[in-house]
């Protein structure tokens, strides 16, 4: 089973980490406060260097406020909205301040203003004032955690429930001969008997279920097949046939489930806000837990993965594929090719070997199979 992260890659160097980070800890908790803020200057960079040539009208939102209060529950996306027309060119403007700790890093309360340095847009970050001093052994609250940058909620459905299977993986894998004592499924609690377990197996086991096969749309290869979580097993008895028993079930397993070693994906990602680079473009191979139409905040998988070179946070536009019709109003009837609609944005949030997961933002019409997708720095040219 292939379950990997994007590399550290090729595009656009120097990218902010806009992070869902998880800060672990607890106790005395404090909150980084900003020093007397440096003036800014024409000659202070962002710290992008200004990598992606941008006119400063594509770059700021009409009606954006000089400054914002970030609010608990909001994300960088939704931040960069209030700001900006295209939401993932929020490092092009980002004004790095040296004096602020972790300035990458943003928290309810810190104030986000709008200023111009030469005609062109940055954004500057204020620490709001969140310092917290508790007394030891008596109460602890948990550190702050920064903005996600994206909706947290939609990619952790996806990431607890389904996985990236590849096909020599799932022909190899050890597999659920049948439930104990006759049963047709097993829930939890219950015992089941399975084959190919290697000797000296691990003890705990992720069981999936083979779903629908992913196929290039453009050369019609076989990528991989979908993995369904079906819930963990432990094992109890060595053998052929060995013996596990069901320890979580989101769904009963039954014969012909899959088994894993259970793995840490239920992560949660850090992206990256990046569009993707001009010369890398993809097709949409399937939604996840629709049936034909993908919308806003659900699941795309892509035909392109690390070997295309995507990372974390790659951003596309999608759109519909040309459609040709017969006009038959002309004198002479004629074919004619309508160009494909503007679909939306979609976000790569994990990254395999041949394929890719994307979030859908900013839908204005639902997705589909088959749409195309490219880089949005092709129409800010």
């Amino acid at each position: 089973m292939d379950a990997q992260r994007g590399n550290k890659g090729l595009l656009l160097g120097g990218w902010i980490a806009l992070a869902a980070v998880v800060l672990l800890g607890s106790g005395c908790a404090v909150v980084p406060t900003a020093e007397p803020a440096p003036e800014i200057t024409a000659n202070q960079p962002n710290n992008l260097g200004m990598a992606v040539a941008v006119p400063p009208e594509l770059l700021r939102q009409p009606s954006a406020p000089t400054r914002y209060v970030v609010q608990r529950g909001d994300t960088l996306w939704d931040i960069s909205s209030h700001f900006l027309a295209n939401p993932w060119l929020w490092p092009e403007i980002w004004l790095v301040n040296p004096q602020i700790a972790n300035p990458h890093l943003i928290y309810p309360g810190d104030i986000i203003s709008l200023q111009w340095i030469n005609g062109k847009p940055v954004l500057r970050l204020e620490r709001g004032d969140g310092v917290q001093r508790l007394k030891p052994l008596v109460r602890t609250t948990p550190l702050p955690q920064p903005v996600p940058a994206l909706p947290m909620a939609a990619i952790k459905s996806f990431i607890e429930h389904a996985r990236f299977i590849d096909e020599d993986a799932a022909k190899a894998a050890p597999y659920i001969l049948a439930p104990a004592d006759g049963h047709l499924m097993a829930a939890k609690g219950m015992d089941v008997f399975a084959r190919r377990l290697p000797d000296g197996a691990d003890a705990n086991w992720q069981v999936m279920r083979a779903g629908q096969h992913y196929y290039d749309p453009e050369t019609g290869e076989l990528l991989g097949r979908e993995g369904i979580v079906v819930g963990a097993a432990t094992l109890l008895r060595d053998g052929d046939p060995a013996r596990l028993t069901i320890d979580e079930s989101l769904r009963e397993a039954r014969r012909g489930d899959l088994l894993f070693p259970l793995d840490d994906d239920d992560y949660v990602p850090e992206l990256l806000l990046q569009p993707v680079a001009e010369d890398v473009d993809a097709r949409v191979v399937a939604g996840f837990d629709v049936i034909t139409r993908i919308g806003q905040y659900q699941i795309v998988t892509l035909n392109r993965g690390r070997d295309s070179g995507l990372e974390l946070g790659a951003t596309f536009e999608g759109f519909a594929p040309d459609e040709e019709i017969r006009d038959t109003v002309a004198e002479k009837p004629e074919s004619v090719w309508l160009p494909g609609e503007y679909r939306g944005l979609a976000v790569v949030f994990r990254v395999d070997e041949r394929v890719a997961h994307a979030l859908v933002m900013n839908a204005r019409q639902a997705m589909r199979v088959g749409d195309y997708l490219r880089s949005p720095l092709l129409s800010t040219q």
